[in-house]
């Protein structure tokens, strides 16, 4: 899954960077497809890093109420 994911992202960033070449070159390609494929790669690189965020944030929320209880019992 991660190779088919990672074949397909350099694609794109390749297509982006041909159609680049080719828009400085004086021809007009598709700009916002252009853009949506340059910038691919950085949004799903966001995506797994503030999904690895939000799953240590919940853990350590988790982990700390968990500790609050504990400790609350322990002094009743």
């Amino acid at each position: 899954m991660y190779n088919i994911l990672a074949n397909y992202t350099c694609s794109l960033y390749r297509l982006a960077a041909r159609r680049k070449i080719q828009a400085l070159l004086g021809r007009q390609p598709n700009s916002e497809y252009n853009q949506i494929c340059f910038l691919f790669p950085y949004f799903f690189l966001f995506f797994i890093f503030f999904s690895i965020v939000f799953i240590l944030g919940f853990v350590f929320v988790n982990v700390f109420y968990l500790c609050l209880l504990i400790s609350l019992h322990a002094f009743n």
